[in-house]
């Protein structure tokens, strides 16, 4: 039961802290600077995820041998070459699978 509040209570939080950004109850703008920096925040977040998944394996810093750390690598040569995204996504995917069904 109280794990059931808890989710209730977070999920009010959340909206509650969303809905008065977002909506135009409160009249505020942020400032330009704040403006400019929040456009990093998906990136960051992003990298927050990706970089210890392909850098870190079994607490040490990853080998070469390592299916997630090569498929990092063709994934980001794939999109320097290619601007498109679902491309890429789909060239990281089957290149990491493939390396993860040779490699084990």
């Amino acid at each position: 039961m109280t794990f059931i509040l808890y989710v209730v209570l977070m999920a009010l939080i959340t909206f509650s802290c969303r809905y008065f950004f977002f909506a135009s109850v409160l009249h505020y703008s942020l400032h330009s600077e704040i403006k400019r920096l929040l456009k990093f925040t998906a990136p960051t977040v992003l990298t927050a995820m990706w970089a210890p998944i392909v850098f870190i394996s079994e607490g040490s810093l990853s080998t070469i041998d390592n299916a997630y750390f090569i498929s990092g690598i063709i994934t980001i040569l794939a999109a320097i070459l290619m601007h498109r995204t679902l491309p890429v996504i789909v060239i990281g995917l089957i290149s990491f699978g493939v390396l993860r069904f040779f490699m084990k």
